[in-house]
């Protein structure tokens, strides 16, 4: 089982999906105002976070069952799983990040900690079932002994 291009898949996946995602919702940054604010429509954006966060953490979920389709190499059932928890916990933590760094700089960084930390969660998950398969893998007798 070579678990070493799903890795790199998920490495590149998580690239592409950030920039494309953050290109498409980035609100403009404007001139603050005199009260410090950076964004001028800061009710319109926070509907877009409620409405797009847990759509972007599907999306990952389903990438990584099409990754896992093509390869073929995992049983179904322990890979749902681990995929649902690692990108759930990674998306969650990055959507908290989200709000205390939201008043701090502008959104497309905030955007690409949540995309990245989906991204991460689900090479974090390969990273588990790798290190699970090198413990399980056939031991070749020592021929000295």
């Amino acid at each position: 089982m070579n678990l070493i291009p799903k890795m790199l898949a998920s490495i590149l996946w998580s690239v592409i999906f950030s920039f494309s995602i953050t290109s498409l919702l980035y609100v403009p940054q404007v001139e603050r105002s005199s009260e410090g604010s950076y964004f001028e429509f800061l009710p319109l954006f926070t509907l877009f976070i409620f409405l797009f966060t847990p759509f972007i953490i599907v999306l990952g979920i389903f990438a990584g069952i099409i990754a896992e389709h093509i390869s073929g190499k995992i049983s179904w059932s322990p890979y749902w799983s681990q995929l649902l928890i690692y990108a759930g916990i990674g998306g969650l933590i990055n959507y908290f990040f989200y709000y205390s760094l939201f008043v701090y700089g502008p959104a497309a960084v905030t955007w690409v900690l949540l995309l990245y930390g989906i991204g991460g969660g689900w090479l974090y998950m390969h990273i588990l079932m790798f290190v699970k398969w090198l413990g399980t893998r056939k031991k070749e007798p020592d021929p000295a002994l």
